[in-house]
């Protein structure tokens, strides 16, 4: 079945196959034809910025030369729900531009300067004091350590739904403060507004082009990332060993992700029933135990109630539709936690000579 969504990325076709990855089933909702402002950019259409770069700026506006996002500077100081932020996007002329919407949580996702780890490293917020937004504050000043409304639903299917929460009750949410991602009642709290408009057209339609898929590999088309395909537990120290060992296609130079890297290949538009949920003909799921976080290289800076742990890594909860969590690499007296390893490299990786063509 091939189900098409008409958005501000073009039309994006899924390829969903019969037997789907574990339990996992896909409620694409009909509001993903009625345009845009319904329809944000669930994949990403260009390179996730994983490292500090400086933003074009002008009075009202920062724009991100890789993705062609253009931001709004200064935020509103009302707090609002859902429906009342993407009424104010939507109703917002700035710098000349009446185009303006909520962003998807992956557009948000890019604004967040995570501290350093062992993957590619952002900069410009690593050394901020707890407390401190991780955002670029040259950029952005003023902005509040706080959660911010995306224009992403947590979409559910019937065998989920709860009557005081159904899924077009709830929307995704990014925190500056801890770098979550978080699923929150659109009445119920009420995050800050920061509005997006694209400063070029955006991408040429990845129609069926999504994922190149090989044997033992998956391109990303948009990103430039290459994938390892299969899923596979593991601690954190036996995630880095593999990595760094992998070799596939004659290729290493294979590692763990960053978290913006990770998010990339999870989707709100997938329904999660208790395993991974990725595209099932893309990713293969070895075993049939439950995969709840995926690795990534990236720190965990803490909360107030859960300070930061110097083994804490961001992890991308799979089978919650991309909710960001974090797991102890040391794992205390339980032991290191295992969570599902998938390793990825840029496409530009160097050929490894003498090594087998491939290994599994």
């Amino acid at each position: 079945m091939v189900v098409k969504l008409t958005g501000m990325n073009g039309a994006i076709a899924l390829t969903l196959a019969g037997a789907l990855l574990g339990s996992c089933a896909s409620t694409v909702p009909a509001r993903c034809e009625d345009g845009p402002f319904d329809c944000p950019a669930e994949w990403a259409a260009w390179p996730m910025r994983t490292t500090a770069a400086p933003y074009t700026t002008s009075a009202d506006t920062a724009t991100e030369p890789g993705s062609g996002l253009m931001w709004q500077r200064a935020i509103p100081k009302e707090m609002q729900p859902w429906s009342s932020a993407k009424s104010y996007c939507e109703e917002l002329e700035l710098g000349g531009h009446d185009d303006w919407r909520l962003p998807s949580r992956l557009e948000l996702l890019t604004l967040v300067d995570y501290p350093t780890g062992d993957g590619p490293q952002e900069s410009s917020s690593a050394a901020a004091p707890f407390g401190q937004p991780l955002i670029d504050r040259a950029a952005f000043a003023n902005t509040p350590p706080a959660p911010f409304w995306t224009a992403s639903n947590f979409v559910e299917d019937e065998s989920t739904l709860s009557s005081a929460w159904p899924g077009d009750d709830v929307a995704w949410t990014v925190d500056f403060r801890t770098g979550l991602v978080e699923q929150e009642h659109v009445e119920l709290l009420l995050p800050r507004t920061r509005c997006v408009r694209n400063a070029r057209p955006p991408a040429a339609s990845t129609a069926g082009r999504r994922y190149t898929v090989n044997a033992d590999t998956v391109s990303e088309t948009a990103t430039g990332l290459i994938w390892e395909r299969t899923l596979v537990q593991r601690t954190y120290e036996q995630a880095q060993q593999h990595c760094a060992e992998l070799v596939l296609g004659g290729t290493g130079g294979f590692r763990l992700p960053h978290v913006k890297e990770a998010m990339t290949i999870a989707s709100a538009l997938y329904d999660a029933l208790g395993e991974p949920c990725l595209d099932p003909e893309a990713f293969k799921l070895t075993g049939s135990y439950f995969y709840g976080g995926l690795w990534t290289s990236t720190p965990w800076t803490g909360d107030a109630q859960s300070p930061i742990g110097d083994g804490d890594r961001l992890t991308v909860n799979l089978s919650a539709r991309g909710k960001l969590s974090s797991a102890d690499t040391s794992g205390g007296v339980t032991g290191p936690p295992t969570e599902a390893t998938l390793c990825v490299r840029a496409a530009s990786a160097p050929r490894t000579p003498g090594l087998e063509e491939e290994r599994r």
